[in-house]
């Protein structure tokens, strides 16, 4: 054998496999625990929006029945009808996507005569709810409540 195979090891500085070995598997745990926290903030992130885009839905839809809402006792505005809970026509619809994509949301809408004591003539409750109208599209059913009176 040759003389530099013979030289013991003995004092010379370094590491062993073993401890390169622990130092990945140390560092691959902490990368992949940094990386279900990145995944889970981008779920909570499209979670958020979601919610926030169905209930700028909702308050849309509050708008346009408040300009649909008789202005006076002789005027009809917004017949009563409807269901939040099941589609019946002319009271529900669905959100439009940019490129004609598959719309996100729908939108069930129900509008009430007030007869509450107390309560100005031509008050409506309407009541709106906005469902998933996609299975990925993770959302709790939102559902807004308005008390729309006559101008």
């Amino acid at each position: 054998m040759s003389s530099i195979m013979k030289q013991k090891n003995d004092g010379q500085a370094g590491f062993t496999l073993i401890e390169c070995l622990s130092a990945m598997v140390i560092l691959m745990v902490g990368a992949l625990g940094a990386a279900v926290l990145i995944i889970n903030g981008i779920n909570m992130q499209k979670h958020a929006r979601n919610i926030t885009a169905a209930n700028a839905f909702a308050k849309d839809k509050v708008e346009h029945l408040r300009s649909l809402l008789p202005t006076s006792a002789a005027s009809t505005g917004r017949p009563p009808g409807g269901n939040a809970d099941a589609d019946v026509a002319n009271y529900n619809d669905l959100n439009s996507e940019p490129g004609g994509a598959t719309p996100r949301f729908k939108r069930r809408w129900l509008v009430e005569s007030s007869a509450t004591p107390g309560v100005p003539a031509n008050t409506h409750r309407v009541t709106i709810r906005v469902t998933s109208n996609k299975p990925d599209v993770l959302l709790p059913t939102i559902q807004m409540q308005a008390l729309l009176t006559a101008n």
